[in-house]
């Protein structure tokens, strides 16, 4: 039978706290800073939820990673989607994908941000996909993929490397109790 500890509450606590953050700033202030609010002809989409969501999945691994990205994204979808469940699928597909490489390697910053690609290319993807299919959603893929996925691609890996340093900081301090400070 497995014990959770104080260390590991905190180290839940950190997680959870960063992903309200985010699932807060994803619907409200990230949105006013895409290049489309300021007459440029680039959409970026905010997804800080699935940036965490997927480095949850990379420490924690396949099914806890799955179970986070199905909750995640069925959150995301209630709040702020259009129909309910394509979200879901997406995270759940990102955090199981990126959840797998909990066995194969340490994450450190590169695995993270190169899952955060492959997670955020694979959401973008099964949401086009699922709305021209369901919706009346008629733009060029060509189109699509340069003014919408790759702008949000890239800002959302350098919002992710941004974000890192903060999150990884906060998990220091939840594992040592001490704020990671060097005695």
């Amino acid at each position: 039978m497995m014990s959770i500890t104080a260390r590991t509450w905190r180290v839940q606590l950190v997680f959870l706290g960063w992903l309200l953050l985010a699932v807060l700033l994803d619907g409200t202030v990230l949105p006013w800073f895409s290049p489309d609010m300021w007459g440029f002809p680039w959409m970026v989409a905010p997804h800080l939820t699935l940036v965490f969501t997927v480095w949850w999945a990379a420490h924690h691994g396949t099914v806890p990673g799955l179970v986070a990205g199905l909750a995640v994204g069925l959150l995301k979808d209630f709040l702020y989607g259009v129909m309910l469940g394509p979200s879901a699928v997406a995270f759940g597909l990102a955090g199981l994908l990126a959840g797998f490489f909990n066995r194969l390697m340490q994450p450190g910053l590169t695995i993270l941000l190169l899952l955060t690609a492959v997670g955020d290319l694979l959401y973008q993807t099964v949401l086009l996909a699922v709305y021209r299919l369901f919706a009346t959603v008629t733009a060029a893929w060509d189109w699509v993929l340069l003014v919408r996925v790759l702008p949000t691609l890239l800002a959302n890996v350098v919002g992710a490397a941004a974000v890192y340093p903060f999150w990884r900081r906060s998990l220091q301090w939840a594992e040592s109790g001490e704020g990671g400070r060097n005695p």
